[in-house]
């Protein structure tokens, strides 16, 4: 059912009363509340840290709105999984499904570019100024999300798209009108920059250990604070690369599976489809929980802001 045919609440009133409802629940509940929070919680401690307020600190703030975007977008989906029906409206759909897609697309790009500024990191630490400013790395994240914007627009403007409340994944989602322009598309926004983006942090995975053997060699001669800014910069595209890698495992399997089903001309079974669709939407909350754990100014901040939420809130002020 499309957003501009039928009204959303026509749907029947039912109370979630099973184990498997239970379970969708749960899962739901979990996502959206844990990425909201954990996302929030991102950007406060990115904002207040005045090691992280940089061009890797402006990437990592951008890829943390989408994500707390994401989150909140999830959260509409709490209500409709208890009481099966969606409560708020056509209007409200179509700006659910909008924001979700275009806080994906943004999400992306961004992760594409952080990928992009520490291979510059790694590979030109001496000319990393120079190359990468902070107005270069602001100008950037707004072409991602105009991009994203005008993207999205211009398919619903053509009608290309339309806004659709799913029942099985209890949440307002964008449908296309042709199977085969989302194929193209899919492949061409996801694919590509995926592919892309693995191919440039592979690279960095072998210039950084590279440079970081030789700095080793030379350990006790060139010992210096530049030796100590590349094994960062190193240590830092570790993360990136793991954030590649988790977004690639939460969103493979439903592309996968989408295309398969769409070639084969068949439909995915509801069970797999809810279970691969809030994979998808869990990407938002690993991304925090691995700036937790590779970060250690990100982590120190993260535990003062929760021992002393005021005094952090001061500084981010």
């Amino acid at each position: 059912m499309s957003g501009n045919s039928t009204s959303l609440d026509a749907f029947p009133f039912t109370i979630c009363a099973d184990i498997i409802c239970g379970l969708k629940v749960a899962t739901i509940f979990s996502i959206s509340t844990l990425t909201t929070a954990g996302n929030l919680v991102a950007l406060i401690t990115i904002g207040s840290t005045p090691s992280l307020r940089n061009c890797h600190g402006l990437l990592l703030m951008s890829l943390s709105l989408a994500d707390l975007f994401t989150g909140l977008i999830a959260c509409s989906s709490i209500y409709p999984s208890v009481y099966n029906l969606w409560p708020f409206g056509d209007t409200m759909c179509l700006v659910v499904a909008g924001v979700e897609a275009v806080a994906k697309k943004a999400s992306l790009l961004t992760l594409t570019l952080l990928s992009i500024e520490r291979y510059i990191a790694v590979v030109y630490p001496l000319r990393y100024t120079r190359i990468i400013t902070k107005q270069k790395i602001v100008t950037g994240v707004v072409f991602c999300w105009i991009l994203s914007i005008l993207f999205l627009t211009t398919l619903f403007m053509t009608r290309q798209i339309v806004q659709q409340y799913a029942l099985v994944l209890h949440s307002c989602t964008v449908t296309y009108q042709n199977q085969l322009l989302s194929i193209a598309l899919t492949v061409g926004l996801f694919i590509l920059p995926s592919l892309a983006t693995v191919s440039v942090t592979s690279a960095l995975a072998w210039v950084g250990m590279k440079k970081h053997t030789r700095v080793r060699s030379h350990m006790i001669s060139k010992l210096t604070e530049q030796g100590g800014q590349t094994r960062k910069a190193i240590k830092f595209f570790r993360m990136c690369r793991i954030m590649a890698f988790t977004f690639y495992a939460c969103w493979a399997p439903i592309t996968i599976v989408g295309f398969a089903c769409v070639l084969a001309g068949v439909r995915q079974p509801l069970g797999v489809f809810f279970a691969l669709y809030w994979l998808q939407f869990s990407n938002s909350f690993w991304n925090v929980v691995i700036y937790f754990a590779m970060n250690d100014a990100f982590r120190r901040r993260a535990r003062e802001l929760f021992l002393s939420p005021f005094v952090a809130l001061r500084r981010l002020c």
